[in-house]
């Protein structure tokens, strides 16, 4: 509750202790990979604890639908690192972590919903990551990828593993064979 903006429908995540927000417009960022991240561990969390996790489905909606807005490259798929309140992302590499995280936000909200704009997400992002983000030669998946198409970073280290990859990978798998109906693409 403290980290959700309600008057955008995203969150911050930067805060002082009292969980007060830092503001200034360094601080006035959404992490579109954060948010949807949030979605799918509030819906473990929820399922954890006995609540239902259609409790918080307007939370997730309004999280995935600001991302879907100002972070997705509806063109060639993926989502951008992150951008300033309402409006489009600045920060237009693309993360790897960003990319698997979206993947099983995607898929648990077509579980949930059965909506078809998410399984149509799941999939633009998973096409993109298929061509750009995973690196075929040397395994593993590029740590970034810039607005130009061109890899960079490292294969492993302090902050980069195969942690979100590899346990998103597990995990869609998990929610492919919950969701059958997924199979096939709503949008032709």
């Amino acid at each position: 509750n403290s980290v959700v903006r309600k008057d955008i429908g995203a969150c911050t995540d930067r805060y002082l202790e009292n969980w007060q927000p830092l503001t200034g417009p360094d601080y006035q960022r959404i992490s579109y990979g954060h948010d949807l991240e949030n979605i799918w561990l509030l819906m473990k969390a929820c399922k954890t604890a006995g609540i239902p996790e259609n409790l918080l489905s307007d939370l997730y909606r309004s999280l995935f639908e600001y991302a879907l807005q100002y972070g997705l490259d509806r063109k060639n798929g993926g989502f951008y690192d992150s951008g300033s309140f309402n409006s489009p992302a600045d920060r237009r590499e693309k993360i790897w972590w960003v990319q698997a995280e979206s993947l099983v936000a995607a898929l648990e909200m077509y579980r949930l919903t059965r909506e078809a704009l998410y399984w149509d997400c799941f999939s633009l992002v998973l096409d993109w990551i298929v061509q750009q983000q995973v690196d075929w030669q040397h395994g593993d998946w590029h740590e970034t990828i810039d607005r130009s198409g061109r890899p960079s970073g490292m294969k492993a280290g302090p902050w980069k593993g195969p942690y979100h990859n590899g346990r998103a990978m597990l995990r869609c798998l998990e929610l492919l064979d919950l969701c059958p109906a997924a199979e096939t693409s709503h949008s032709e």
